[in-house]
């Protein structure tokens, strides 16, 4: 159910996402709310509408300390928001028990792959990214990953989830980036190599056996 509740609210972001250039900072607001009713996760979303306001590096800063001294009054004085932060607080951090999630490097590594190869080909992506303020606030966003991933894999693994936005724009650019010749030649590649990625995780996942959705129908009669 957590996964059902996660799923809905990353489509509600996703759909701000898409939107991003055309929305205004109330609308993000709004919408990132809503999709927090669904998943309190979804709240981290508001830092990318903190980076993408028009005010000085000073004010932006201020605002990022705001959220945080906001989000820890939440987890101490509304209910619906401080039951599962609390929840999640020990379930991911501070139990002795806390998950781990061992597929969460992979997961954060299709994620920062694209946002890593965006630093470096930025320049020449130049003119053909839909959205290159929110690609490279994602790219940023997601190098920080790699260090939340030490402090929780779990944790890692959910926020990689608010940023299927960063290869989503990437690849489309990256492809166009390139002459029309070599369009096809360079979709094939990715497409083949996330699906072999799929395929090894269906097949020789470390719980493939044991979880029925990661078998094929097909092959159980």
């Amino acid at each position: 159910m957590s996964g059902i509740r996660q799923a809905m609210a990353v489509g509600i972001v996703m759909v701000v996402m898409s939107r991003w250039r055309q929305s205004s900072q109330t609308t993000r607001c709004i919408m990132i709310v809503i999709a927090s009713l669904f998943h309190t996760s979804a709240l981290i979303a508001f830092v990318f509408v903190i980076a993408s306001w028009r005010i000085s590096i000073i004010f932006r800063i201020l605002a990022l300390i705001a959220f945080v001294a906001g989000g820890a009054l939440l987890s101490t004085s509304l209910i619906f928001y401080s039951d599962n932060i609390a929840f999640y607080q020990d379930a991911y951090i501070t139990s002795e028990q806390s998950i781990v999630s061992p597929g969460a490097l992979i997961h954060v590594a299709l994620i920062w792959i694209p946002a890593f190869a965006f630093v470096i080909f930025r320049r020449r992506m130049s003119g053909y990214v839909t959205d290159p303020r929110l690609l490279h606030m994602g790219a940023w966003f997601t190098l920080l990953l790699v260090i939340i991933y030490f402090l929780s894999s779990t944790v890692a693994s959910r926020l990689t989830l608010y940023l299927y936005f960063v290869p989503m724009l990437f690849y489309p650019a990256f492809v166009d980036s390139y002459a029309p010749s070599k369009r096809a030649g360079i979709t094939f590649f990715i497409v083949v190599g996330h699906f072999a990625i799929l395929a090894i995780w269906l097949f020789f996942a470390n719980n493939a056996n044991a979880h029925i959705p990661y078998r094929n129908l097909l092959f159980e009669y």
